[in-house]
This record gives structure tokens, C-alpha cells and sequence, in this order.
């Protein structure tokens, strides 16, 4: 068995190809194609390309902490999430990078989540301790499924049809399950300061309170995190080194933007603001 090859693209786009090694489950080759679209830092040595790499690949998918997920993983004899994320081409609702295997013959328009409809099961799994696929997961159609939807809280894309639109649903964790009306609370409080912001709503989910908030990226806008354009290109986890890359690549609005948020996070109390769940949109 040799190791896999796969190209990461971005739409249509070849950005860089990378192998994975059969026995380490690792990245162990990375060549960038193109450099505009690589999330790594074409400066960098190879060993830090592919450290850096094998960062973003861990955090395309659904981490173990994830509030069900072990269950899950028991459940139906799962191991390897990563693996399912590559099977399902890493396609995502948040950015436009995914990933090709052989025979390469693939086209973004047939796969990508805004355009083709995808699976809900990781949020009847998750949300609903009832449901039950009926099958080992293996044999079930995981065809465009929503695994790359990271972070701890139970989460998932919901397509609304009547609209054509999707929704972020987002639970709570312990015993006050109390992060939904968090959110809430603070899309009301956003409203009152008249900062621009994504507005949320409660709803009932399989008799739990979710929050509920219209997915801001389509098939013209990606989000780009914070922490991918800090190993772009290469600066240090600071505000002022984000501030120096801000004011050098010429968009101050982005910067006015960030400031409003660490503005917001204070008078919240929010303790949470980590490299990974704040970013840019782009314009693809």
C-alpha cells in the first residue's frame, strides 16, 4: 500500500499537493502550487510547511471533544474522522478549499456545500439521542456529510428549503446549557450599539433551546480564519502583529472591525476569544 496523494484546491484552483503517510497517518510531502490560495507560508522551511499543514488538515473536521461525539465514535466503531473528512472531499460551508483524490477528475460545482445539497446526520446524532442511521455508518450515503463544522459545542448546517439558505444550529453544554441565550443576548446587545453582526434567534431543537444564525459565507464569500492567516504568513499571535499585517496589506476596515469585537468580548465577559473563531471574509 503506498501513501495517499491528494491535491487541496480552492474552487477550481490546484493549490498544493501533500501525501499522507500510511503508518503515521501524517503529512509527510507538501509542494505548493499556488502560492496566492496556500494557507502555509511558502517561506517557511518544508518541515514548517507541512507542521503547519498537518494544523490546518486536524482542524478541518469534527474534534473528540465535541459533546456526543465519543458516543458516537463507539457507537459505530469510528476511528478515524479525519479520514471520513477527506472521503467527503473536506467540502465546507465556511471557505471554498477542498480536497481531490484520485481519478482527479472532480469539479467544484458538482461537490461544493452552497450549491449541492449535503447531509444533516451528524445533527440527528448529535441533537437526537434516539436517532439510529439503521446501519453500520460505513454502509450509510455520507455523501457531501457536515464534518467540517469544528469546534466543542454540538453544531450543524441546516438547509432551509422555502429559502434556500442555511443555518448554523448551536447547542449548550452542562448542566445550564446556557451558551444559546449567551449569543442571543449579545446579537441583542450588538442591535442597541449598532455594531454590524450576524443576528441570532432561539428555537427548539429536539425539545433543546439552540441558537440559530444564517450561515454568512456563500458561493461567492469564504471566511478565512484568523489563526490560517497567521501561518499564512507567518506572525505571531498578537494583536499588534495582526495590526502591522492589517495596515500593510491596506484594508483598515478589517482592523476597525477586530477592534469593535475586542470591544464587544469586554463588555460581555467573553472569555473565549481564541485565533480560530474569528476571521476575514473574502471575496473569491
Amino acid at each position: 500500500m503506498k501513501n495517499s496523494e491528494y491535491i487541496l484546491k480552492h474552487r477550481d484552483t490546484d493549490v498544493l499537493v501533500f501525501r499522507i503517510d500510511k503508518y503515521s497517518k501524517c503529512i509527510d510531502y507538501i509542494k505548493i502550487i499556488n502560492n496566492r490560495f496556500s494557507p502555509v507560508n511558502d517561506k517557511a522551511s518544508e518541515k514548517s510547511q507541512m507542521e503547519s499543514f498537518n494544523i490546518w488538515i486536524n482542524n478541518r473536521y469534527i474534534p473528540n471533544s465535541r459533546d456526543g461525539m465519543e458516543i458516537f465514535k463507539r457507537k459505530y466503531n469510528i476511528n478515524d474522522m479525519r479520514q471520513i473528512m477527506i472521503n467527503i472531499y473536506g467540502l465546507s460551508l465556511t471557505d471554498h478549499y477542498w480536497i481531490e483524490r484520485e481519478p482527479f477528475n472532480n469539479k467544484w460545482k458538482d461537490l461544493n456545500l452552497f450549491e449541492n445539497r449535503y447531509s444533516e446526520l451528524f445533527g440527528n446524532i448529535l441533537f437526537n439521542k434516539n436517532f439510529n442511521i439503521g446501519a453500520h455508518f460505513k454502509d450509510y450515503d455520507c455523501k457531501n456529510l457536515d464534518v467540517t463544522t469544528i469546534g466543542m459545542l454540538k453544531k450543524y448546517w441546516k438547509y432551509n428549503e422555502e429559502e434556500n439558505k442555511s443555518y448554523l444550529i448551536k447547542g449548550g453544554s452542562g448542566i445550564y446549557k446556557q451558551e444559546p441565550f449567551n449569543e442571543y443576548y449579545a446579537s441583542l446587545l450588538l442591535d442597541d450599539m449598532n455594531f454590524e453582526h450576524t443576528p441570532y434567534h432561539i428555537e427548539k431543537e429536539n425539545n433543546e433551546n439552540v441558537s440559530v444564525c444564517l450561515c454568512i459565507t456563500d458561493i461567492n464569500t469564504e471566511m478565512i480564519s484568523a489563526n490560517d492567516l497567521r501561518l499564512k504568513y507567518g506572525i505571531g499571535k498578537s494583536y499588534e502583529a495582526l495590526k502591522i499585517l492589517i495596515e500593510k496589506e491596506g484594508n483598515i476596515n478589517i482592523l476597525h472591525s477586530i477592534n469593535k469585537m475586542i470591544i464587544t468580548d469586554f463588555i460581555i465577559e467573553n472569555t473565549d476569544r481564541h485565533w480560530y473563531n474569528f476571521g476575514i471574509l473574502r471575496d473569491t
